[in-house]
């Protein structure tokens, strides 16, 4: 049976989010306890801090795609940058508006959107490997690489084991080689650079467009 016909993707995680409003595990790691994800949601938003900071002389216009309850939106706000996060739970994008009014957020379900314009650099945190099905996944990648802006960046940070696997039914994580022929189809590259500068040792992959 195809996964996408055991897993309704939009269902699941709204009522993730009721179920656990106000609690990172929400858009964490559901094995672990509430205080490690609080201490992972710290390190990715020093990270972001970090990358705001590399970016802000040429770039302005952020995107952050299953932004959640805007758990990155401050680092990048304080570094001066135009925010715009999507998601499709409401109850994590009234907390988001409450936490950051002065950044703009979109209630979106991922499966279904078609970008109508173009970002300087496109976040995809931990949320591809909540695409299950491959055709979606690919076609979510691929959706995602059209927003970014010519020179832009679209990082993604997610866990990329040796081969597929599918740790939960909310979760399919994929090895780098099956993003490797999509990044090079649409026309971005590997940015090595930039990897070393804030990534080594960390899980992501800042993507960078021609």
């Amino acid at each position: 049976m195809n996964m996408s016909q055991e897993f309704e993707q939009a269902t699941y995680w709204v009522n993730r989010h009721q179920d656990l409003k106000d609690d990172p595990r929400s858009v964490g790691n559901l094995a672990a306890s509430k205080e490690q994800n609080e201490a992972g949601e710290r390190a990715l938003v020093e990270t972001m801090g970090a990358l705001a900071a590399l970016v802000t002389t040429d770039m302005n216009r952020v995107l952050d795609l299953g932004c959640g309850y805007g758990r990155v939106t401050g680092a990048f706000l304080e570094h001066g940058l135009s925010y715009t996060g999507l998601d499709i739970s409401p109850v994590a994008l009234e907390r988001a508006r409450k936490t950051w009014p002065k950044a703009e957020f979109r209630e979106t379900d991922l499966l279904n959107w078609t970008p109508s314009e173009q970002y300087d650099l496109v976040c995809v945190l931990y949320v591809l490997v909540h695409f299950v099905d491959d055709a979606r996944w690919e076609q979510f990648f691929r959706s995602a690489a059209k927003s970014v802006s010519p020179g832009g960046y679209l990082l993604i940070a997610d866990s990329f084991p040796d081969d597929k696997r599918k740790r939960a039914t909310h979760y399919v994580s994929r090895p780098f080689s099956d993003y490797a022929a999509l990044i090079d189809d649409c026309g971005l590259r590997v940015d090595n650079e930039m990897w070393s500068r804030l990534f080594t040792d960390r899980p992501g992959d800042p993507v960078r467009a021609h």
